[in-house]
């Protein structure tokens, strides 16, 4: 199993204005010692937010190749009914969306995602389809969808983990510029 991202700082992980569509104030810090620390997002849904009212984190670049098989996110969950996924552009250069489930848990938890199936987002006929993800695999979004008004979100990232053989590809996974495969095997 390799740690894609430890949640330990929040400059790594900036709230993204033009993507979050709640309209109450989003609170992010960090909480516990450093070999515990903890992403803290916080937010509440208004009745004038969308139904699915977004909450999303910019995640830092980087590429996955090799042989992904499950990404696992590790959280602190509060029950609140979130439903959490991950954006990413495949090696072909397709925008896709991973559905990791819902923070249906209080305390620590893990939700997870087949990592070689996702979402097409932008799908020609108004649906996202289940595609097979062309590897390499670059992750650049993390997100929540409230999905009631007057309830909060109150969710400690910890880390998001991929199983399976992986390497990290150098560059030039953007646009499906290419199979890099050059990187470090780990």
């Amino acid at each position: 199993m390799t740690v894609l991202y430890r949640f330990d700082a929040i400059d790594r992980f900036p709230l993204l204005r033009s993507y979050t569509t709640a309209s109450g104030p989003v609170n992010i810090h960090t909480e516990g010692s450093e070999a515990e620390c903890v992403l803290r997002v916080c937010a509440v849904a208004h009745s004038s937010d969308p139904a699915a009212a977004q909450v999303v984190l910019a995640l830092p670049l980087l590429g996955v190749d090799g042989d992904p098989k499950q990404l696992l996110l590790d959280l602190d969950g509060d029950g609140d009914g979130s439903e959490v996924f991950i954006e990413a552009m495949d090696g072909s250069g397709r925008c896709v969306t991973y559905s990791l489930g819902t923070v249906d848990f209080q305390g620590r938890g893990t939700c997870s995602a087949d990592a070689r199936r996702a979402r097409e987002v932008g799908a020609s006929g108004g649906g996202a389809r289940l595609v097979d993800v062309s590897l390499p695999i670059q992750f650049c979004r993390l997100g929540f969808v409230l999905r009631s008004s007057g309830r909060g979100m109150n969710v400690g990232l910890i880390a998001l983990r991929v199983t399976g053989a992986v390497r990290f590809p150098a560059t030039g996974i953007a646009g499906g510029v290419g199979h890099n495969e050059g990187g470090a095997s780990h």
